[in-house]
């Protein structure tokens, strides 16, 4: 909507509207009221509106990377992780059955996405480290499309985090996640 707005072609969306009661582009509205009116009748979230000291991000991959390991690799993915609905609500968690490990208890709350593996090994990846390696890019307009790696280890494993989806807005120290789309890349210690 914003970008629409910014643009001067929210009128475009008109013709959706002409029935709906109240019509967002009913005659004396500013732009602005029109793209709120827009936003809360498509249902979505009305405080994601250009708001001063947030930084709205979205972040897609679409070159490949290779990751290199030793020892019993597993790979996870994809998984995602999408907030839906007008009204914050917490994420609910994953588990992926591993073969070799047993399940893996995904979990993201507090800006961290913690692995918890069958065998009692855990890992947590800070996911505040992915929205500033966007931002360092040069993100919402950048050329680099590269996946986002963050890396931890816990007890016999160490994971990579290639997060190839990120969608939120970032609020100093917070962000407010709308997607996270990555792949887990596990490795075992030989």
């Amino acid at each position: 909507m914003w970008y629409l707005n910014e643009h001067r072609s929210l009128g475009i969306l008109a013709p959706w509207f002409e029935t709906a009661s109240p019509n967002p582009f009913a005659e004396g509205k500013t732009p602005e009221t029109t793209e709120r009116e827009v936003i809360l009748a498509l249902g979505l979230r009305p405080d994601l509106s250009r708001t001063p000291g947030i930084a709205y991000f979205t972040h897609y991959s679409d070159v490949p990377v290779a990751v290199v390991t030793r020892g019993a690799n597993y790979v996870l993915g994809p998984i995602v992780f999408q907030h839906l609905g007008p009204v914050p609500a917490p994420i609910p968690s994953q588990s992926v059955a591993v073969e070799g490990l047993g399940n893996v208890e995904l979990d993201l709350a507090d800006n961290l996405l913690a692995a918890r593996v069958g065998t009692g090994d855990a890992m947590s990846f800070n996911i505040v480290d992915a929205v500033m390696e966007i931002f360092r890019r040069g993100r919402p307009r950048t050329s680099d499309q590269r996946p986002v790696s963050l890396k931890d280890s816990g007890g016999g494993l160490t994971g990579t985090l290639l997060i190839d989806n990120l969608n939120g807005a970032y609020e100093e120290p917070n962000f407010d996640l709308t997607l996270l789309r990555f792949w887990l890349v596990l490795n075992k210690a030989p």
